[in-house]
Protein backbone atom coordinates (compact mmCIF):
# COMPACT_ATOMS: atom_id res chain seq x y z
CA UNK A 1 0.00 0.00 0.00
CA UNK A 2 1.20 3.35 -0.98
CA UNK A 3 1.34 6.24 1.68
CA UNK A 4 1.55 9.91 0.70
CA UNK A 5 1.61 13.15 2.75
CA UNK A 6 -1.59 15.21 3.35
CA UNK A 7 -1.73 17.68 0.32
CA UNK A 8 0.37 15.34 -1.97
CA UNK A 9 -1.00 14.81 -5.23
CA UNK A 10 -1.91 11.29 -5.85
CA UNK A 11 -2.39 9.75 -9.27
CA UNK A 12 -4.10 6.41 -9.87
CA UNK A 13 -3.71 4.92 -13.76
CA UNK A 14 -5.10 1.74 -15.06
CA UNK A 15 -4.51 -0.24 -18.71
CA UNK A 16 -6.93 -2.23 -20.39
CA UNK A 17 -5.86 -4.87 -22.76
CA UNK A 18 -7.86 -7.22 -25.34
CA UNK A 19 -7.16 -10.76 -25.34
CA UNK A 20 -4.20 -10.63 -27.36
CA UNK A 21 -2.60 -8.40 -24.69
CA UNK A 22 -2.97 -5.03 -26.78
CA UNK A 23 -4.41 -2.36 -24.75
CA UNK A 24 -7.66 -1.30 -25.35
CA UNK A 25 -10.36 1.46 -24.85
CA UNK A 26 -13.36 0.94 -22.86
CA UNK A 27 -15.90 2.96 -20.85
CA UNK A 28 -13.81 3.31 -17.67
CA UNK A 29 -14.85 4.50 -13.69
CA UNK A 30 -13.34 4.84 -10.71
CA UNK A 31 -15.34 4.93 -7.68
CA UNK A 32 -13.29 6.41 -4.97
CA UNK A 33 -14.09 5.64 -1.02
CA UNK A 34 -12.63 8.29 1.42
CA UNK A 35 -11.40 7.04 5.35
CA UNK A 36 -15.50 8.07 6.67
CA UNK A 37 -16.60 6.40 3.94
CA UNK A 38 -17.46 8.92 1.36
CA UNK A 39 -18.39 7.33 -2.30
CA UNK A 40 -17.26 9.56 -5.10
CA UNK A 41 -16.76 8.75 -9.05
CA UNK A 42 -13.75 11.49 -9.83
CA UNK A 43 -13.48 12.37 -13.62
CA UNK A 44 -10.68 9.73 -15.66
CA UNK A 45 -9.13 11.06 -18.03
CA UNK A 46 -6.65 9.04 -20.81
CA UNK A 47 -3.82 11.30 -21.62
CA UNK A 48 -1.49 8.45 -23.05
CA UNK A 49 -4.42 6.96 -24.81
CA UNK A 50 -3.81 3.15 -26.20
CA UNK A 51 -6.02 2.27 -22.94
CA UNK A 52 -4.62 4.15 -20.33
CA UNK A 53 -6.42 5.80 -18.38
CA UNK A 54 -5.86 7.68 -14.52
CA UNK A 55 -7.87 10.21 -12.29
CA UNK A 56 -5.64 12.83 -9.91
CA UNK A 57 -6.38 13.41 -7.07
CA UNK A 58 -5.55 15.65 -3.74
CA UNK A 59 -6.78 13.94 -1.12
CA UNK A 60 -8.18 15.73 1.67
CA UNK A 61 -8.39 13.50 4.97
CA UNK A 62 -5.75 10.76 6.97
CA UNK A 63 -6.58 7.96 6.82
CA UNK A 64 -6.93 4.65 4.27
CA UNK A 65 -8.64 5.33 0.80
CA UNK A 66 -10.08 2.44 -1.13
CA UNK A 67 -10.69 2.60 -4.48
CA UNK A 68 -12.12 0.15 -7.70
CA UNK A 69 -11.79 0.58 -11.72
CA UNK A 70 -14.65 -0.78 -13.33
CA UNK A 71 -14.37 -1.32 -17.58
CA UNK A 72 -17.23 -2.03 -20.06
CA UNK A 73 -17.82 -2.51 -23.50
CA UNK A 74 -15.12 -3.65 -25.66
CA UNK A 75 -13.19 -5.01 -22.61
CA UNK A 76 -15.07 -5.77 -19.18
CA UNK A 77 -12.85 -5.87 -16.10
CA UNK A 78 -12.83 -4.99 -12.66
CA UNK A 79 -9.62 -3.69 -10.50
CA UNK A 80 -8.91 -1.84 -7.56
CA UNK A 81 -6.24 -1.29 -4.66
CA UNK A 82 -5.73 0.85 -1.50
CA UNK A 83 -3.56 4.17 -0.61
CA UNK A 84 -3.12 5.76 2.99
CA UNK A 85 -2.74 9.44 3.85
CA UNK A 86 -0.67 10.80 6.37
CA UNK A 87 -0.39 13.99 8.69
CA UNK A 88 3.24 15.05 7.00
CA UNK A 89 3.69 16.97 10.15
CA UNK A 90 3.42 15.14 12.58
CA UNK A 91 4.79 11.77 10.60
CA UNK A 92 8.02 14.37 10.69
CA UNK A 93 7.96 15.05 14.44
CA UNK A 94 7.83 11.70 15.40
CA UNK A 95 10.23 10.04 13.07
CA UNK A 96 13.89 10.46 13.76
CA UNK A 97 15.41 10.48 10.29
CA UNK A 98 13.73 10.04 6.44
CA UNK A 99 13.28 7.33 4.06
CA UNK A 100 16.20 9.23 1.93
CA UNK A 101 18.63 9.05 5.13
CA UNK A 102 17.88 4.95 5.20
CA UNK A 103 18.19 4.79 1.45
CA UNK A 104 21.65 6.61 1.40
CA UNK A 105 22.63 4.22 4.32
CA UNK A 106 22.02 1.83 2.28
CA UNK A 107 23.55 2.62 -0.89
CA UNK A 108 20.41 3.44 -3.45
CA UNK A 109 19.28 7.22 -1.99
CA UNK A 110 17.74 7.49 -5.19
CA UNK A 111 16.01 3.96 -5.12
CA UNK A 112 16.78 3.20 -8.67
CA UNK A 113 19.34 0.09 -7.91
CA UNK A 114 17.59 -2.00 -5.12
CA UNK A 115 13.97 -0.57 -5.30
CA UNK A 116 13.60 -0.25 -1.81
CA UNK A 117 10.71 -0.99 -0.21
CA UNK A 118 8.80 2.60 1.38
CA UNK A 119 6.61 0.97 2.97
CA UNK A 120 9.09 -1.52 4.63
CA UNK A 121 11.28 1.24 4.90
CA UNK A 122 9.02 3.86 6.73
CA UNK A 123 7.88 0.82 9.00
CA UNK A 124 11.44 0.36 10.61
CA UNK A 125 11.88 3.70 11.12
CA UNK A 126 8.78 4.12 13.30
CA UNK A 127 9.76 1.05 14.81
CA UNK A 128 13.28 1.95 15.51
CA UNK A 129 12.14 5.29 16.90
CA UNK A 130 9.54 4.12 19.25
CA UNK A 131 12.52 1.75 20.68
CA UNK A 132 14.70 5.19 20.92
CA UNK A 133 12.12 6.52 23.27
CA UNK A 134 12.29 3.51 24.93
CA UNK A 135 15.55 3.25 25.43
CA UNK A 136 16.03 6.79 26.50
CA UNK A 137 13.23 7.38 28.67
CA UNK A 138 12.29 10.33 26.89
CA UNK A 139 10.60 11.22 23.47
CA UNK A 140 12.79 14.34 20.76
CA UNK A 141 9.49 15.97 19.50
CA UNK A 142 7.74 19.06 20.57
CA UNK A 143 4.26 19.28 21.43
CA UNK A 144 2.42 20.98 19.14
CA UNK A 145 0.33 23.17 22.02
CA UNK A 146 0.98 23.53 25.89
CA UNK A 147 -0.74 20.92 28.28
CA UNK A 148 -0.50 21.09 31.96
CA UNK A 149 1.60 18.05 34.11
CA UNK A 150 1.97 18.14 38.04
CA UNK A 151 4.69 17.00 39.64
CA UNK A 152 5.92 16.10 42.92
CA UNK A 153 7.73 18.49 45.13
CA UNK A 154 11.20 17.86 46.68
CA UNK A 155 12.72 20.98 47.55
CA UNK A 156 13.79 24.10 45.50
CA UNK A 157 14.79 21.75 42.40
CA UNK A 158 12.70 19.56 41.49
CA UNK A 159 12.96 16.99 38.59
CA UNK A 160 9.61 17.65 35.49
CA UNK A 161 9.07 16.30 32.07
CA UNK A 162 11.41 17.65 29.32
CA UNK A 163 10.26 21.17 28.59
CA UNK A 164 11.05 21.87 24.87
CA UNK A 165 10.01 25.78 24.16
CA UNK A 166 9.90 28.80 26.38
CA UNK A 167 6.30 29.90 24.93
CA UNK A 168 3.07 29.13 27.20
CA UNK A 169 4.82 28.51 30.26
CA UNK A 170 3.01 28.73 33.59
CA UNK A 171 4.01 27.27 36.80
CA UNK A 172 1.62 26.95 40.03
CA UNK A 173 1.93 24.71 43.25
CA UNK A 174 -0.88 23.44 45.82
CA UNK A 175 -0.21 22.07 49.44
CA UNK A 176 -2.25 18.82 48.55
CA UNK A 177 -3.22 18.95 44.94
CA UNK A 178 -6.83 19.28 44.78
CA UNK A 179 -6.59 23.37 44.52
CA UNK A 180 -4.09 25.41 43.21
CA UNK A 181 -3.42 29.30 43.54
CA UNK A 182 -2.21 31.80 41.04
CA UNK A 183 0.44 31.01 38.42
CA UNK A 184 3.51 31.82 40.07
CA UNK A 185 5.81 35.47 38.81
CA UNK A 186 8.08 34.02 36.00
CA UNK A 187 10.62 35.64 38.11
CA UNK A 188 9.92 32.87 41.08
CA UNK A 189 11.48 30.06 39.02
CA UNK A 190 14.12 28.90 36.78
CA UNK A 191 13.70 26.19 34.00
CA UNK A 192 17.43 23.69 33.85
CA UNK A 193 19.49 23.80 32.50
CA UNK A 194 19.27 27.11 31.77
CA UNK A 195 18.92 28.03 28.11
CA UNK A 196 18.06 24.13 27.14
CA UNK A 197 14.96 25.13 25.23
CA UNK A 198 16.56 27.78 23.28
CA UNK A 199 19.29 25.80 22.27
CA UNK A 200 17.63 22.90 20.82
CA UNK A 201 17.81 20.37 23.63
CA UNK A 202 15.48 20.09 27.23
CA UNK A 203 14.78 21.55 30.06
CA UNK A 204 14.55 18.76 33.26
CA UNK A 205 14.00 20.02 35.83
CA UNK A 206 12.35 23.70 37.72
CA UNK A 207 14.08 25.48 40.52
CA UNK A 208 12.34 27.92 42.88
CA UNK A 209 14.93 31.01 42.88
CA UNK A 210 12.39 33.07 45.23
CA UNK A 211 11.96 29.78 47.51
CA UNK A 212 12.95 32.51 50.48
CA UNK A 213 9.86 34.34 49.33
CA UNK A 214 7.33 31.00 48.55
CA UNK A 215 8.18 30.04 52.29
CA UNK A 216 6.74 26.59 53.33
CA UNK A 217 4.82 26.35 49.72
CA UNK A 218 8.08 25.17 47.92
CA UNK A 219 8.54 22.39 49.78
CA UNK A 220 8.43 18.24 50.03
CA UNK A 221 5.61 16.85 49.41
CA UNK A 222 3.62 19.68 47.68
CA UNK A 223 2.57 19.37 44.24
CA UNK A 224 3.99 21.85 41.56
CA UNK A 225 1.81 22.37 38.09
CA UNK A 226 3.93 22.98 34.97
CA UNK A 227 2.18 24.09 31.77
CA UNK A 228 4.53 23.92 28.40
CA UNK A 229 4.74 22.45 25.27
CA UNK A 230 6.66 18.92 26.08
CA UNK A 231 9.93 17.26 24.66
CA UNK A 232 12.22 18.61 22.25
CA UNK A 233 12.30 21.11 20.14
CA UNK A 234 14.85 19.51 17.48
CA UNK A 235 16.24 16.08 16.83
CA UNK A 236 19.96 15.68 18.28
CA UNK A 237 22.11 14.57 15.53
CA UNK A 238 23.17 11.85 17.37
CA UNK A 239 19.56 10.55 18.06
CA UNK A 240 18.83 11.21 14.29
CA UNK A 241 21.98 8.64 13.60
CA UNK A 242 20.68 6.20 15.60
CA UNK A 243 17.41 5.89 14.55
CA UNK A 244 19.47 5.48 10.86
CA UNK A 245 21.40 2.84 12.33
CA UNK A 246 18.81 1.23 14.00
CA UNK A 247 16.32 1.59 10.99
CA UNK A 248 18.53 -0.57 8.80
CA UNK A 249 19.24 -3.10 11.10
CA UNK A 250 14.71 -3.35 11.58
CA UNK A 251 14.90 -3.19 7.26
CA UNK A 252 16.89 -6.00 7.11
CA UNK A 253 15.84 -8.30 9.78
CA UNK A 254 13.37 -9.33 7.16
CA UNK A 255 16.60 -11.11 5.04
CA UNK A 256 18.02 -12.59 8.72
CA UNK A 257 15.67 -15.27 9.59
CA UNK A 258 15.74 -16.72 13.13
CA UNK A 259 18.52 -13.78 13.52
CA UNK A 260 20.87 -15.64 11.02
CA UNK A 261 22.56 -12.42 9.68
CA UNK A 262 24.40 -14.50 7.26
CA UNK A 263 27.26 -17.27 7.17
CA UNK A 264 31.18 -17.06 7.05
CA UNK A 265 34.57 -19.15 7.30
CA UNK A 266 33.86 -19.43 11.00
CA UNK A 267 29.52 -20.24 10.31
CA UNK A 268 26.69 -18.74 11.34
CA UNK A 269 26.85 -14.74 11.48
CA UNK A 270 24.08 -13.71 13.91
CA UNK A 271 22.59 -10.37 14.83
CA UNK A 272 23.29 -8.77 18.09
CA UNK A 273 22.83 -5.64 19.95
CA UNK A 274 24.55 -2.42 17.83
CA UNK A 275 27.34 -0.89 20.35
CA UNK A 276 27.07 2.17 17.67
CA UNK A 277 23.69 3.07 18.61
CA UNK A 278 24.28 2.43 22.31
CA UNK A 279 27.00 4.44 22.30
CA UNK A 280 25.33 7.58 20.58
CA UNK A 281 22.07 7.11 22.69
CA UNK A 282 24.42 7.19 26.25
CA UNK A 283 24.30 10.86 26.68
CA UNK A 284 19.86 10.91 26.05
CA UNK A 285 19.39 8.05 29.02
CA UNK A 286 16.98 9.94 31.10
CA UNK A 287 18.34 8.84 35.06
CA UNK A 288 15.55 7.27 37.03
CA UNK A 289 15.63 8.77 40.27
Amino acid sequence: MSTYDLGDRVTLSTTLRDAAGEPTDATVTLTLWSPAGVVTTPAVTDPAGAGTYEVQLEPDEIGQWLYRWTATGLVEAVDGGSFRVRDDQAAALTEYCTVTDVRTQLGDATNTRNRLDEEQVRAAIVAASREIDDHCGRRFWLDREASSRVFAGGGPRILIDDVGSLDDLAVAISADGSSWGSDLAASAYEFLPRNAATSGQAAWAVWGVAEAQLGSTWAWAHRIRVTARWGWSAVPEAVRQACILRAVALYQRKDSPHGVAGFDNFGVVRLRQDPDVASLLQPFLRQVV
